[in-house]
């Protein structure tokens, strides 16, 4: 009986230790500078795999990563984990690009997609910040663009789903152990 106490009080510990999830995960959110002359199609840069359905092209006068032809959809797929897209940096290729909107679409780790659409203003270079909401548990984030280029895609791994099965078995476990502590202290009355 002592070692599934001591056990139970490990495996809360574990628990009490994971539990901030949400203030772990906002450290570590890393940017991923899409950039760069490719010479292929797709391309490994980094954690990240880059592809184009017309191709990518650069350098761009803004220094971003672009497709050789629009309309077209860039994809950039995770190599071998799942991420939290919060935001990524739309610029023009030139300074004669108009308005356009574009259309951001995640694929869920298990199936399923998550779509966003948003306004680039136009008659710009610089970037401007898309941000992405309710992009979690990706494994690619797909941009369908027009004359536009990409960069500065800011992200989080996701903890993976096994994860959290662990964390909530834990609990459950813990809150069984003192419901059975409770019930035995009102029997001892």
């Amino acid at each position: 009986m002592q070692f599934s106490k001591s056990l139970l009080f490990g495996a809360a510990a574990l628990i009490a230790s994971l539990l901030p999830l949400d203030s772990a995960l906002a450290a570590q959110i890393q940017s991923f500078g899409v950039s760069g002359f490719p010479s292929a199609n797709p391309q490994v840069q980094g954690a990240f795999t880059v592809s184009s359905s017309l191709g990518l092209c650069a350098p761009y006068a803004n220094g971003g990563l672009g497709a050789c032809g629009y309309p077209s959809t860039i994809t950039i797929a995770a190599n071998g984990f799942v991420f939290d897209a919060f935001s990524i940096g739309v610029g023009g290729a030139n300074s004669a690009i108009p308005a356009e909107t574009e259309t951001f679409i995640g694929d869920l780790l298990g199936g399923g997609t998550v779509t966003q659409t948003f306004q680039f203003p136009g008659y710009n270079q610089n970037f401007v910040t898309a941000n992405l909401v309710g992009f979690d548990n990706l494994i690619d984030v797909r941009a369908n663009l027009g004359a536009v280029t990409l960069q500065n895609l800011s992200y989080a791994v996701s903890p993976e789903p096994g994860t959290l099965g662990l964390i909530g078995l834990g609990l459950a476990a813990a809150a069984l152990y003192r419901r059975k502590r409770a019930a035995r202290s009102t029997d001892s009355i």
